[in-house]
């Protein structure tokens, strides 16, 4: 996990509580998509990210389905932080790698990023 990126996208809001996490999913998505290297790191209600049952309604957007299209855009890997003694269940998109991460790892993710940018 020493691989120096630039940009580290850390989301720690739960999806459709305000508009953070999907601001968090649009950076990670602008990243990749202008060929920067660049991580996603779930933390606290992000996790929420990768339940693909807690997505909304079709009114809104499902950002589960975004998330699971970062292969698309260079970023295979997704971090989520076990720190906060939450079991929430993830599912795991078929072509996205699925790492949990403790607190000494999360702090190396963030130490070896040129940019961190936390939603």
């Amino acid at each position: 996990m020493t691989e120096a990126r630039l940009w580290l996208i850390r989301i720690q809001s739960a999806p459709h509580e305000g508009q953070r996490a999907t601001l968090g999913v649009d950076a990670a998505l602008a990243c990749g998509a202008f060929g920067q290297s660049a991580a996603l790191l779930l933390e606290g209600g992000g996790r929420q990210l990768l339940q693909e049952a807690a997505q909304p309604d079709a009114a809104d957007r499902n950002l589960y389905k975004l998330v699971a299209s970062l292969p698309l855009y260079d970023i295979d890997t997704v971090y989520i932080s076990d720190a906060g003694g939450e079991d929430s269940p993830v599912d795991q998109p078929t072509d996205l790698r699925v790492v949990f991460v403790n607190s000494s790892e999360v702090a190396e993710l963030v130490s070896t990023s040129r940019h961190v940018l936390s939603f």
